[in-house]
């Protein structure tokens, strides 16, 4: 039998906010910001709950990685280099790659409409 939620818990408090604020694609400094003035904790503490929350939506299948490529590196163009990163399931959007094989065909297909656009120059 499951115990009843603590209401005093700031671990439990905090996870409720965390699973209010998946949906949107916060930045970690924001996420952390929220969970510290809702919970009224010092940032190690706010740290701890933000990655074991982390740690269980992986683990409950609530995470996924998606991909992209990317050609620039501070504003200054580079090699193209695969980026990944995870988000939520819930806050993936549509222009999100789920595969590493479809960021790189969408890439190459944003290249050739461009080589395209300026041949018709």
């Amino acid at each position: 039998m499951a115990r009843t939620a603590d209401t005093k818990s700031k671990r439990q408090t905090g996870f409720r906010l965390l699973n209010q604020i998946t949906t949107q694609r916060m930045k970690p400094a924001k996420r952390l910001a929220a969970v510290m003035a809702k919970l009224g904790v010092d940032k190690p503490y706010a740290e701890t709950i933000i990655a074991t929350h982390k740690r269980l939506a992986k683990a409950d299948g609530r995470f996924i990685n998606v991909y992209r490529v990317k050609d620039q590196k501070n504003g200054k163009p580079c090699k193209p280099y695969m980026s990944s990163h995870g988000v939520y399931k819930v806050a993936v959007k549509k222009s999100d790659f789920t595969s590493a094989d479809a960021a790189k065909d969408a890439y190459i297909q944003e290249q050739a409409s461009k080589i395209n656009l300026v041949e018709r120059l």
